[in-house]
């Protein structure tokens, strides 16, 4: 039977954009000999504070000397493959630089006055601490950042006259390749200004003839510049447009260029409300929303166009975006997610707080070709099962100065946050919460669809000095790997002040229908001689944030569902704090923070904490130490104490480490519900082990015991994980698997692209495309590598009641043939 190509997947699509993924998997598809890519020529750009950030949130007594606002760590760095720009605030200046020449120039700012004074921009200091912090992060990720600047002083360049503080505002927005910036200052009666003037110093030779800029009001600058291939800065005006024989076009959406941003905007249009039903209902949670457009280049030149998704109102806490080509198939091309919601009650509302979702990506586009594209919004679930997700949230309208991470499983709470740069109270991990638990309101009629209680906070590489000083981090450099739905990946990379050490630490999270699961996997390594008095690879339950209250530890080997705990020893005195430590042994050494519910307080701790380090090891001195280090320390919330965390570290004897000392590890960390009558998931297993007695902890026992994929490959070698992870030439062989809890991802990677191959599994002698056995499981995710041009592939698998049943799959490539009757591929 003859396949009809185009016209009926685009019928599929646009009809049902979640139908199964099987029907299209083993066709033989349109794909393009010439193909649109994303830029990879600078990708991942990154945005980090360079030495810290300028405000920790700290009150402890041994921290003193951490308080304040630090100016020296104003300073942002930007970077995106060989080229360089870092921003010093207080002196309002840009540095431009490159890998391979240095210093490029550098671009400030003054002001003129109608009686011919000359005064230089500056930031004000010291600023105010509220929720209009003056350096603020709107935008940021690995294609577009957007800051903003506000509050400044007028320096005098003659020294005498007094300096004048004017209120206005700096936009800068910056992708690999290109940026702009603004400048607005409001009137003043203490000056009266007639220009505002931009200097560019190059090769310390001032010039303003050198910048094209559009001086449209007396009190108002706009200019922009590109990052030419030849590694020079290219000033513009923003009235010319920079790409001329580009076309978006979209039916649905409404199209633009918007200069300041030099991207094409699409504003998605609006998404019909509920009729019937509720945001519980089947249909609302497996909703998606696709919209068509076409890239066309007339010109016969390769170009490069920058895109932005400008989103309509719908839910912001989890959704997942996907583009898709002409067939359905998924490119698995990284999107950058930025979003708002804040606003602080009370306050007066400041630009770019409240509630809006941007998304962007860059696209390498060939000479005289037209593609097209369908851009897919995944709301709430995956084919079923609630999706991963992770994006960027601005904290404009909250307040602070941080890098804030968060993600969600479906699209009703936050599940687990975190924050390169650890600006709010000097912790990592921030708010975690649990899955499929009544929320905060305690609604008679709750079904787990709902804000749960925070019992998050944590840090990830906490160092003290031999005097018990912190040491702190910097440069954190943030890639995201995935935004989901199947399993959401991100990295932060940052090295301590001192230059002593690395730290990269991968979080992830994968798609859940039970528990809320989160992995990191820190790999720690030393550059010089570092003495310690206290280290923690991983906490949970920070110094300053732990909102789970506990007061004992309760831990275990978890080598068999069975096996007795034990408790921590009582805490001992030592100079500052009180702490204990014993050595984490076992198969999957386990830990719990058994909760001191309060039922008077939903919002705040009101669920149970564990950890299980799945894997661990370290080289110290050049021996490899044979086991971790299980500590408790007594930590605080707010300054609230008696509470205790848990801490995985070394041998506390060890004092010194040495350049070429490496410590690895991956800790499962489970948010878990208060209680059996809390938990209202749908898992029978689960339910039949929290009802049981101390059910909490058997429930943090059997997902260390379990929680462990088995796969074998065609030639009969083995791998064991919880995050399993095998090669495209293993998964073309096929392999078998087994084992895990709940929905569990197996991870192929170094694919082609993702429409020359399609998932099988084997279904009695012969093998059906993914999705026969489960119809949840029938499309895998895909993720471009950018390094080497390749692809990862997530499969999401069902565990099995019996635990032992063996499963088979393959990756196979697509047919050449058009016959259908050549699909089904037998061993």
């Amino acid at each position: 039977m003859k396949l009809l190509f185009t016209f009926f997947l685009c019928l599929m699509l646009v009809a049902c954009i979640g139908a199964n993924q099987s029907n299209i998997s083993s066709q033989q598809l349109d794909v393009s000999l010439d193909p649109v890519t994303p830029d990879s020529s600078a990708y991942p750009a990154a945005l980090m504070w360079k030495n810290g950030v300028p405000y920790l949130n700290v009150s402890r007594p041994e921290d003193s000397y951490l308080r304040g606002f630090n100016a020296e760590k104003t300073k942002l760095v930007w970077q995106a493959g060989k080229n360089q720009i870092e921003v010093n605030p207080v002196q309002m200046q840009f540095h431009f630089a490159n890998t391979d020449k240095g210093e490029t120039g550098i671009l400030s700012f003054f002001v003129l006055t109608t009686s011919g004074q000359k005064y230089s921009l500056r930031l004000q200091l010291p600023p105010q601490l509220n929720h209009a912090f003056p350096i603020r992060l709107v935008e940021t990720g690995n294609w577009f950042q957007h800051l903003t600047f506000h509050e400044f002083s007028l320096v005098p360049n003659n020294n005498v006259d007094k300096i004048v503080n004017i209120q206005g505002q700096l936009d800068w927005k910056a992708w690999h390749n290109s940026g702009s910036i603004s400048l607005t200052l409001k009137p003043t009666e203490q000056i009266e200004i007639s220009t505002i003037k931009p200097m560019w110093y190059n090769n310390i030779q001032a010039k303003d003839t050198v910048i094209t800029h559009k001086n449209q009001k007396v009190l108002n600058l706009v200019m922009a510049y590109n990052l030419t291939v030849n590694q020079q800065v290219q000033w513009f005006n923003l009235d010319e447009k920079p790409i001329n024989d580009i076309e978006v076009i979209s039916k649905l959406s409404t199209v633009s260029f918007a200069a300041a941003n030099n991207a094409w905007e699409i504003k998605l249009p609006e998404i019909g409300g509920r009729k019937h039903g509720s945001k519980t209902s089947t249909e609302a949670l497996n909703k998606r929303t696709i919209n068509d457009f076409s890239l066309i280049n007339d010109s016969a030149i390769e170009q490069t166009v920058n895109l932005r998704f400008i989103h309509p109102n719908h839910a912001k806490i989890g959704f997942v975006p996907i583009l898709r080509d002409t067939n359905g198939i998924q490119t698995g091309w990284p999107i950058q997610v930025s979003k708002n919601w804040h606003v602080r009650a009370g306050q007066p509302r400041i630009e770019n707080d409240g509630a809006w979702i941007h998304s962007s990506i860059s696209l390498k586009v060939p000479a005289n070709s037209r593609h097209e594209f369908t851009y897919e919004i995944v709301h709430a679930n995956w084919n079923g099962v609630p999706a991963a997700s992770v994006a960027q949230l601005s904290l404009i309208g909250w307040g602070g100065n941080g890098f804030w991470l968060q993600s969600a499983l479906g699209n009703w709470s936050e599940h687990f946050c975190f924050q390169p740069g650890r600006a709010l109270r000097r912790s990592m991990i921030t708010d975690i919460r649990p899955l499929f638990q009544k929320g905060m309101k305690n609604k008679s009629k709750n079904h787990g669809y709902d804000w749960t209680s925070n019992i998050g906070g944590g840090d990830i590489g906490l160092l003290h000095d031999e005097n018990g000083r912190y040491i702190q981090w910097k440069q954190a450099k943030t890639e995201f790997h995935s935004l989901g739905p199947i399993l959401s990946e991100v990295s932060v990379t940052e090295i301590t002040a001192d230059d002593s050490a690395t730290l990269r630490s991968t979080f992830m999270m994968p798609r859940s229908d039970d528990l809320n699961r989160n992995y990191i996997k820190l790999e720690f390594e030393v550059l010089k001689p570092l003495a310690i008095s206290r280290f923690a690879l991983f906490q949970f339950g920070n110094d300053y944030y732990a909102s789970g209250r506990s007061t004992s530890v309760i831990y275990g080997r978890g080598n068999k569902v069975n096996e007795p705990s034990q408790m921590l020893s009582p805490l001992q005195s030592t100079q500052i704090v009180k702490s204990a430590s014993v050595p984490w042994l076992g198969n999957a050494p386990w830990a719990m923070l058994p909760a001191k519910l309060n039922p008077n307080d939903l919002r705040i701790g009101y669920g149970n904490r564990a950890v299980v380090l799945r894997d661990f090891s370290a080289t110290i001195n050049g021996e490899k130490l044979n086991n971790a280090w299980l500590h408790s320390f007594e930590v605080s919330d707010n300054n609230s104490a008696g509470n205790v965390n848990i801490e995985l570290g070394i041998d506390p004897q060890i004092t010194q480490l040495m350049p070429g000392d490496i410590i690895n590890a991956t800790v499962e960390v489970l948010a878990l519900p208060a209680s059996a009558n809390f938990y209202v998931g749908k898992d029978a297993n689960i339910k039949e082990i929290i009802k049981g007695t101390n059910g909490i902890q058997a429930l943090t026992i059997n997902e260390a015991v379990k929680n462990q994929v088995t796969i074998i490959r065609a030639d009969g070698t083995n791998v064991e994980s919880t995050l399993p992870e095998i090669t495209y030439a293993e998964a073309i062989q096929g392999f078998s698997v087994s084992g895990g809890q709940g929905w569990y991802p197996i991870k192929v990677i170094g694919l082609p692209r993702p429409a020359s191959v399609y998932w099988a599994e084997k279904v009695n002698t012969g093998y059906e495309p993914l999705g026969s056995s489960f119809d949840e499981e029938k499309e895998a995710q895909w993720n471009w590598q950018a390094d080497n041009n390749t692809w990862n592939s997530v499969l999401s698998l069902r565990s099995l009641k019996k635990h032992e049943q063996i499963r088979r799959f393959k990756l196979i490539p697509r047919p050449a043939l058009e016959d259908e009757e050549t699909i089904l591929l037998s061993k």
